[in-house]
């Protein structure tokens, strides 16, 4: 069980957990080519998705109980509504409703640099870099890590272009 959030009502503060399930999706690709021992291109990509899904929300109603089942009373379905925008969870509690931030999740992020070394005479190189990131973090997607990828694909990109310049000014 994982923590969900502690929500205050009439009664007083209530512990939730829920079951997590969970399927994350990364890759991690490294590319290096050498045309000459003075100029190299180097690539790294990074992409990855996860979407969480709690099947299962509980009560944490006596902790120090041997058997998880007498430490938590799960919500039952009549007892556990979505708000229509999918953000708040509503669950059916003694001492009124509480109320918590939706935990369902679906994120990605992806990172590529490439980068251009150009070694023009000995100890003196000039780089040329490309940085994108793209990023989602959606809870309305089904979850899917096709459907996650494309709309990591279709994400707007945060592109960096840098040049870096070193000279040896010796003999």
């Amino acid at each position: 069980s994982q923590y969900v959030g502690s929500p205050q009502n009439a009664a007083g503060t209530h512990y939730l957990v829920g079951d997590l399930h969970q399927r994350t999706t990364s890759v991690t690709t490294r590319v290096n080519y050498a045309f000459t021992t003075a100029l190299t291109l180097q690539g790294y990509a990074q992409p990855f998705v996860s979407a969480g899904h709690y099947a299962s929300i509980g009560e944490v109603v006596r902790p120090d109980a041997a058997r998880l089942s007498d430490r938590v009373r799960s919500f039952n379905g009549m007892e556990r509504t979505t708000s229509a925008d999918g953000a708040q969870l509503t669950l059916a509690s003694a001492g009124g409703p509480l109320r918590v931030d939706n935990p369902d999740f679906n994120v990605g992020d992806f990172n590529a640099n490439v980068v251009l070394r150009w070694e023009y005479r000995p100890g003196s190189a000039l780089f040329v870099v490309w940085n994108q990131r793209r990023a989602i973090d959606d809870s309305g997607l089904t979850g899917a890590v096709d459907e996650l990828s494309r709309e990591l694909a279709r994400a707007p990109a945060a592109s960096v272009f840098l040049l870096k310049w070193s000279h040896y000014f010796g003999r």
